[in-house]
């Protein structure tokens, strides 16, 4: 596909997706020399277009070498521009891929709470399109920078759901499908859920959940993200 971009005349919308992919794609494979390759030969041609959602994407690509090479500074500053520009142009899904990319970087920069702001953030936007890889993604981004449950705090939403799957014995495949995850992100959210609610297996869940007797079943608090979604559904 590269060659093809290299060789033949092709709309500036076509190249930037290409070479945005193939440079998440090598330093991915820790091909960074590749990846730097490509920023150099394209993305000043992308970006002098102007065109927003193009130059936002290239911003975001080379973030993403930038952050891979240890330059977490340029790539905070690349991803934040990111944002700010998709964030303009009406195109929710590359706003919700520069949040993604933004909220990686801060992570790995330590800014674990800035980091669950944009994760949050791009979890609303790929649950209202319905980009599951995506949103799977981007919770199990979430989950790595979640803050410690306070004790005695009612379940999340999310939660909650996963409870009620529990107990009407679905398995660990059919809550991942049900709830538009991944069975990883299924078996974190009940490793949490037995750790704060004090069972040692899904039987002890489940009963929990029947009895309904704990107060922290009774009620259900927001996911992350949910008043924001709220706003946006108005």
């Amino acid at each position: 596909m590269l060659g093809i971009v290299a060789t033949t005349p092709l709309k500036a919308a076509f190249v930037c997706q290409v070479v945005a992919l193939a440079i998440e794609i090598d330093v991915g494979l820790g091909r960074l020399e590749e990846a730097g390759a490509l920023v150099q030969t394209y993305l000043p041609h992308l970006r002098a277009g102007g065109v927003r959602w193009i130059v936002a994407e290239a911003d975001r690509a080379e973030a993403v070498l930038s952050a891979a090479q240890g330059e977490i500074e340029t790539g905070r500053a690349l991803a934040e521009r990111a944002i700010e520009l998709a964030s303009s142009t009406g195109m929710p899904f590359l706003h919700g891929r520069a949040l993604l990319t933004a909220g990686e970087i801060r992570r790995r920069g330590r800014q674990k709470a800035l980091a669950r702001d944009a994760f949050t953030e791009a979890v609303a936007i790929f649950e209202r399109l319905g980009a599951r890889l995506w949103l799977e993604r981007a919770r199990s981004e979430l989950a790595r920078v979640a803050q410690k449950r306070p004790e005695g705090s009612p379940l999340t939403a999310t939660e909650r759901q996963v409870v009620d799957l529990v107990a009407a014995g679905r398995t660990n495949k059919e809550i991942a499908d049900s709830l538009f995850m991944s069975v990883h992100t299924v078996e974190a959210y009940l490793t949490r859920l037995f750790r704060s609610l004090g069972v040692q297996s899904r039987t002890e869940l489940a009963r929990l959940a029947l009895d309904g007797a704990d107060p922290r079943l009774a009620t259900v608090a927001s996911d992350p993200g949910a008043d924001g979604r709220a706003k946006a559904q108005e």
